[in-house]
């Protein structure tokens, strides 16, 4: 399993021998507590645009690398969410779980201080719609509702859900478009 754990362990617990020391606190001395962290710490680094010039309708690929900072290996498969927006509109233009299984054919757990390259494209919307300033979000360990599959955790033993999300803009230029007309 992956997760905090703890571990208590007790001597004389039924108090059936007698205990003394000079504090008086030998029977309150006999147990002792260790607490141990195993679990994944994703977070997406590099996150980059690899289309150079961008305009609305052309399809962009977006490039991350997962990293793992955990102390275990990831305990099973995961998705990244991507949220692509329109910052001058603020409409959602694509939220996209992109999907990893380590149990398909050539994939496996990611290790502790291991990375992952990963990527997918989309199409931007035609005309102002994919237009202007757009933001790419990538959040490691989300689904589309935003729910976590993976415990982490970090080597302190520190929840870690806070830090698997990177952001970049682009400019995308607004496209010029034919104008039918009827002439008669």
């Amino acid at each position: 399993g992956s997760g905090q754990f703890e571990f208590v362990v007790s001597t004389d617990s039924g108090f059936a021998v007698f205990e003394n020391n000079s504090d008086d606190s030998a029977e309150t001395n006999n147990a002792a507590r260790l607490i141990r962290t195993s679990a994944a710490d994703l977070s997406v680094q590099g996150l980059r645009v690899t289309s150079a010039a961008i305009a609305a309708g052309d399809t962009v690929t977006v490039e991350w690398t997962d990293r793992n900072d955990g102390a275990a290996p990831t305990p099973a498969g995961w998705s990244d969410r991507v949220i692509v927006r329109n910052l001058g509109s603020g409409e959602i233009l694509l939220d996209r779980a992109v999907a990893y299984d380590p149990t398909l054919t050539g994939n496996s757990a990611l290790a502790a201080g291991g990375t992952l390259a990963r990527s997918t494209s989309f199409t931007l919307p035609d005309g102002q719609r994919g237009a202007g300033q757009i933001q790419v979000q990538v959040i490691a360990d989300a689904n589309t509702s935003g729910q976590s599959a993976l415990p982490e955790f970090t080597p302190a033993g520190d929840r870690a859900e806070n830090n698997n999300s990177a952001t970049i803009a682009f400019t995308s230029a607004q496209r010029s478009y034919a104008d039918l007309r009827i002439s008669q």
